[in-house]
């Protein structure tokens, strides 16, 4: 069932709020109850990796990295198992540049907080998605 009035689909973001260049979008239940909140990071570009949260009939957007360099990764999971969405996002690096490229987990509390965890430099990633490859829902996550 959709949690939007209709049609079935989340009020738009207004363009002054995006960021320039978004490569990656994700909807999702960060905040528990009400709503599902939206993560967009600059794809093409540099920017932030940002939350919006619908509040009071409007998007209120919440910075949870200042800078990502290409940011062309982003995946929501629960990453530790605790029943809380976490935050997957990585930053590419092709033919030499951004040689610290970097990999963050977002560990959220159900309340839109998160714990920022850079998971690997120096590697490139380009539409990379988090996975629990055994099914058990154990801590192990593959890249």
């Amino acid at each position: 069932m959709c949690c939007y009035p209709s049609p079935c689909s989340p009020p738009p973001l207004p363009s002054k709020l995006a960021p320039r260049g978004i490569g990656n979008t994700s909807p999702a239940n960060l905040v528990k109850g009400g709503r599902p909140e939206v993560v967009l990071v600059v794809g093409d570009g540099v920017g932030p990796l940002r939350m919006y949260e619908w509040v009071k009939g409007t998007w209120r957007p919440k910075t949870l990295i200042e800078h990502i360099d290409n940011g062309h990764s982003l995946d929501v999971l629960d990453f530790n198992g605790d029943g809380n969405l976490d935050i997957f996002c990585a930053e590419v690096r092709l033919n030499g540049g951004n040689p610290k490229a970097r990999a963050y987990v977002l560990l959220g509390d159900g309340k839109g907080n998160f714990q920022t965890t850079v998971i690997a430099e120096g590697f490139g990633m380009h539409e990379a998605k988090m996975a629990d490859l055994d099914g058990l829902r154990s801590s192990e996550k593959e890249v």
